[in-house]
């Protein structure tokens, strides 16, 4: 019975051509090496199963002139493309190619091992090709991947499965996955007015730069370091439920990075590859692109089977492309990585950065040796720092790196090592934290002086640089993982004997050759000090010709005006409360802080929504669903007076406070909007635990909590 529905369903779906080997011997050698091979059984898992490596069919066989079935079509290579072994028999098993340009039209040819093929060209209204075979028998299933334009490759992933219900487009196969959704406007009636940080603004500057680009643009890909993450639930673009929506996690309000394109154009990709801190895992990452025309790109993961790394790909339009990079992992956890932008047939797991080609070792320069001048380089120092080097400073550079490394080469066989270099190091970069990306370039004084660098880092990886920029001036990007300790750097020159002079600039920034100046404004370094790498280890005793940079002067805090001429809020009654679904005591989500006073608001960012509902709390304004830790806490040391809490969200929320004498209070609207707010009296010393809830089970409604003694600030004037 399950046979004959699942021929049915097989017919009814995609026709497939089966016939017994012919004239397809002469042009097909199902025997030749495969590029890819794959092993499955009764049960294998995971299923869907990707076939792990990147599958390039293509090639110069018509399968339509072969006589294997009427179905078979595209241009294929004479050898397969992948080698299926099916190692018992199996009752059912389907293969789903999936091309990694979503405008891909891709055929699939199959040879069963007793001679018989399958073909497909589009399945389920798709343009991805898929092949059944029913009572599949065990053996070598040789698989050829065809397109439709003579000798030009396509790219993509083979997917295997035993689930009928598994096809292109469902939830077990989403490699491209593309969410396009229009815009949402955040302003609501009712609503509070929107604070600058509770909603994506596509207008804020990026936090990590900008390029313009066109087709062809290189170097191709462009890529940027990110820290993403924020308070800022991106799972509503969509209208999705959070374990169907290809929109998630947090972000800040600042896109991380924006892409201006002009001019016409095909692909266009975004990968974020993560990069993990010593003693952390690289985290969960998502991408978030929109697009000039206002509709939004997502990708939580580039494919299932355990490729969590994110893509997007767009059909460039002119304009501007806002790229966020969000962390799945909390609300507030950074998230270090690197965005590429290319145009190249790429996915996450094959994107190269020449720029960051680490070497195992470079022999000339010495590690071991004591540099001739030492910075000690640390988070509040001034950045970029320039330090002045001349000859006697870099000395008389007699290691030829050609020469002693002829093996140091890259793929398209240039040297990737090259010039003369001292023995002993000119600078050794000394810190007190664990940096996830360094920039060093040199710039000569001297005209027409060509320089090289060499780097070791702190980890032991080597790099080297040359003409960077369409200058002869040397750069080197050191991007993570990040590492404590001393990062070593040689100054040299192309040709020997050459006098050298000029300034070796370190940033943890963008400055480049070309603009030195540039300040960095990459934020959220602060966080590889604060636990998310070990604590640094003790510094060893710094030579005499240190230099100790100057640091930068504390950030000035300007107090917010006082706002007056609102009425006073009416104080909100006390529950006797069902204390099951609150645990005052547990670690909070968003942290907590000590006041003595709170004239000035206190705020901090905030996410609404869990599962617990507090409707259980007994009390009419008691709704909507928390989580059982308390979202903040505050530890109360002022005066006893009234305490204000309210929260300013970009959705419905609700409010519940405990207080020091373990009284809970609940609001649901307020101010004649639908975001709560709370006062309590006489507030007593102590610890006040605060829940942020939502209508719906986990909501993540983003927003801002704020905490007052002055009852003229409210939910419209914050």
């Amino acid at each position: 019975m399950r046979l004959n529905r699942l021929f049915s369903l097989a017919a009814a779906l995609l026709l497939v051509a089966i016939c017994l080997p012919g004239r397809a011997q002469a042009a097909l050698d199902p025997a030749a090496p495969a590029q890819v091979s794959a092993s499955i059984g009764l049960g294998f898992q995971p299923d869907p199963l990707r076939v792990p490596a990147l599958v390039i069919g293509g090639g110069t066989v018509d399968a339509n002139l072969l006589g294997i079935g009427a179905a078979c079509s595209g241009f294929v290579s004479s050898a397969p493309d992948i080698r299926v072994t099916l190692e018992t028999p199996l009752a059912f098993v389907r293969m789903i190619f999936i091309a990694d340009t979503v405008t891909s039209d891709t055929t699939l040819v199959v040879r069963a091992p007793d001679g018989v093929f399958y073909c497909n060209n589009n399945a389920f209204g798709l343009l991805n090709p898929l092949v059944d075979v029913l009572e599949a028998l065990p053996g070598d299933y040789a698989v050829w991947v065809g397109g439709f334009t003579l000798s030009e490759p396509v790219y993509g992933s083979l997917y295997l499965t035993s689930n009928e219900n598994v096809r292109p487009g469902s939830t077990g196969i989403q490699a491209p996955v593309q969410t396009f959704v229009p815009t949402l406007d955040p302003t609501r009636a009712g609503m509070p007015p929107v604070l600058a940080g509770t909603t994506m603004n596509e207008l804020s500057p990026p936090v990590h730069g900008q390029v313009s680009l066109q087709t062809g643009f290189l170097p191709d890909p462009v890529w940027s370091l990110a820290i993403g993450g924020g308070y800022i639930a991106v799972s509503g673009l969509d209208n999705q439920p959070p374990g169907a929506s290809q929109c998630a996690g947090f972000v800040e309000s600042q896109p991380d990075y924006r892409v201006t394109w002009s001019g016409p154009g095909t692909r266009l990709r975004f990968h974020f590859v993560p990069v993990a801190s010593p003693g952390a895992s690289v985290g969960n990452p998502a991408l978030v692109v929109r697009a000039p025309d206002g509709t939004y790109a997502c990708n939580r993961d580039f494919a299932p089977g355990g490729y969590t790394q994110p893509s997007v790909e767009v059909t460039p339009q002119g304009g501007a492309y806002n790229v966020w990079v969000a962390s799945e992992d909390a609300p507030g956890v950074p998230i270090l990585g690197v965005l590429y932008v290319t145009e190249l047939v790429t996915t996450p797991e094959t994107v190269i950065s020449p720029i960051r080609t680490p070497l195992d070792a470079v022999i000339g320069p010495d590690p071991v040796a004591t540099a001739l001048q030492t910075v000690l380089f640390e988070t509040t120092s001034i950045d970029p720092i320039n330090i002045p080097l001349t000859p006697p400073q870099i000395g008389s550079p007699d290691q030829d790196l050609a020469a002693l490394n002829p093996g140091l080469r890259a793929p398209d066989t240039t040297l990737i090592c090259r010039g003369f270099v001292t023995l002993t190091p000119t600078l050794a970069i000394n810190s007190t934290a664990a940096y996830p990306y360094l920039r060093v370039f040199f710039l000569s004084e001297i005209p027409d002086t060509d320089a090289v660098l060499v780097v070791r880092t702190a980890d032991g990886r080597w790099l080297c640089g040359d003409d960077a920029l369409d200058t002869p001036n040397p750069m080197i990007d050191i991007v993570g993982p990040a590492a404590l300790g001393v990062v070593q750097v040689w100054v040299g020159t192309f040709t020997p004997d050459i006098p050298l002079a000029g300034r070796l600039v370190v940033t943890r920034g963008r400055a480049d050759v070309n603009d030195p100046a540039r300040v960095a404004s990459i934020s959220g370094l602060g966080a590889f000090t604060q636990g998310l790498i070990p604590p640094p280890t003790p510094m060893p005793t710094l030579p005499g010709n240190t230099i100790v940079l100057p640091t930068l002067p504390p950030l000035e805090v300007t107090p917010l005006a006082v706002q007056i001429g609102f009425p006073t809020a009416t104080p909100f009654g006390f529950v006797e409360p069902s204390l099951d679904i609150l645990d005052p005591n547990a670690e909070t989500n968003f942290g907590e802080v000590t006041l003595d006073s709170a004239i000035e608001p206190h705020r901090v960012n905030a996410v609404a929504g869990g599962d617990q509902d507090a409707a259980t709390l007994g009390g009419t304004d008691c709704v909507g669903f928390i989580t059982s830790n308390p979202d903040y806490r505050v530890v109360w040391n002022g005066r006893a007076t009234t305490l204000r809490f309210y929260f300013t969200g970009m959705a419905d929320a609700s409010l519940v406070v405990m207080d020091p004498l373990g009284r809970v209070s609940c609001n649901n609207d307020a101010f004649a909007t639908v975001s709560p707010a709370l006062d309590i009296p006489d507030a007593p010393a102590g610890a006040y635990n605060i829940w942020l809830g939502t209508p719906t089970v986990f909501g993540n409604v983003s927003g801002i909590l704020h905490v007052t003694e002055d009852l003229n600030r409210s939910l419209t004037n914050p």
